[in-house]
């Protein structure tokens, strides 16, 4: 990717805001039959946006097991 970037004309960088609260959002909260995903889930899951939210760091929530 660095030889790529090296030689690029352009460069645009992309960012999602958060689907909460509309800030630059860092983080992608998964979510499984309306409920946020637990911790102890399976890490990656092929979704689109039925699955996956694009949060802040203040929005994204670890359901904890058991919760």
């Amino acid at each position: 990717m660095s030889g790529v970037l090296s030689i690029a004309d352009e460069i645009n960088k992309l960012q999602a805001f958060c689907a909460v609260c509309q800030a630059p959002a860092t983080e992608t909260q998964r979510i499984i039959d309306g409920e946020y995903a637990k911790e102890n889930d399976t890490v990656v899951v092929i979704g689109a946006d039925e699955q996956y939210e694009p949060r802040c760091r203040k929005c994204h929530v670890i359901q904890k097991e058991g919760l």
